[in-house]
Parts: C-alpha cells; structure tokens; sequence
C-alpha cells in the first residue's frame, strides 16, 4: 500500500511538473502603503508590469478592470509575453475629473488571467492574478501644460506671419 502511494505520488510529480509557470504583475503602486496621489483634473498613464520569468512557453494575458471604471480605462487588454521576460508594460490611463472632492479616494482593480488564443475545447489550466490600489485625489488642481512642440510651433507661425506683414508693408510704401 505503501509503496502504491509512493508511486503514485511520483507521477503525479512528474505530471505537474510541466505545467509550471512563474508568471507576475507588478505595480508601482500597492495597497495599503504606497497608494497613487493626483490632482483634481490630472490625466496619467501608470504601467503595470506583466512578467513571464519560467518555462519556454509565451503566454497571453487577458486584462479586466473589476473596480475603478469611473477613472481608468485600460489601453488595451490582450498582453502577448514572450518566455523569459519581465518588462511588457500594461498601461492604465487615469483621468481624475476637475469636479472631484479632495481626499476622495477610489480603489483600482485589475484582474490578469492567462488565455489561449485561437484554441477551442478541452480543457485548459490558467493563472489569475490581481493588482489593486488606490488613488487619492490632492487639494491641489492641475495646471493645463502646452507641451514646447506646440508652443514652438505656435511662435514659429507667428514669426512667419509677423515677416509677411512686414514685406508687404515695404511692397505698399514703394
């Protein structure tokens, strides 16, 4: 009997030792110690970090937001990781609306699950893993930034313009 166990034991070792994989989502942000702060009006992109560290096999991930939805929209949800990496970023947008009370805080909750694409019937293990954190809204409001390309572009049509009332001032005093 003893030795029954035993052997079956060791298959089952050898049977689900193939399906292991060490696969992960990191966050700079985490709960209950480092939550995200933003100003009333703010827009900010937060990647999340999806790892593929063990076995020769890519994985796909399928991203969905479970809490959060009035202020984070994902950019996309389907995440192809290639074995052996740790750096495909998965990217939140954040928009806080200018409205928002101060201190108001949401939790953010994004559940990855590992699928396989294309591949229909049987029976297929995956991994789930779940990232949440919070966003606190500061007292502070966001000031509306012109990013320099459109301000030097802005100058530059205004230069353009400021030349050709020039020459055609001098064209009409001659």
């Amino acid at each position: 009997m003893k030795t029954k166990k035993i052997a079956i034991s060791i298959i089952f070792t050898i049977l689900f030792s193939t399906i292991i994989n060490a696969s992960g989502v990191s966050s700079p942000f985490w709960l209950p110690d480092k939550p995200l702060i933003l100003a009333r009006g703010e827009i900010r992109i937060v990647n999340l970090n999806i790892q593929n560290m063990v076995g020769e096999g890519d994985l796909t991930f399928k991203a969905e937001l479970i809490e959060g939805h009035e202020i984070v929209e994902l950019e996309k949800d389907l995440f192809e990781v290639k074995a052996q990496t740790y750096d495909t970023m998965a990217p939140l947008k954040i928009k806080i609306p200018k409205e928002t009370i101060p201190g108001e805080t949401t939790r953010v909750t994004v559940e990855f699950k590992t699928v396989s694409p294309g591949k229909t019937g049987g029976v297929s293990l995956g991994t789930g893993m779940t990232i949440s954190f919070d966003v606190i809204v500061s007292e502070e409001i966001a000031e509306t930034k012109i990013p320099w390309i459109t301000l030097g572009i802005i100058m530059g049509i205004l230069i353009i313009l400021i030349i050709i009332i020039l020459i055609t001032r001098k064209r009409n005093q001659k």
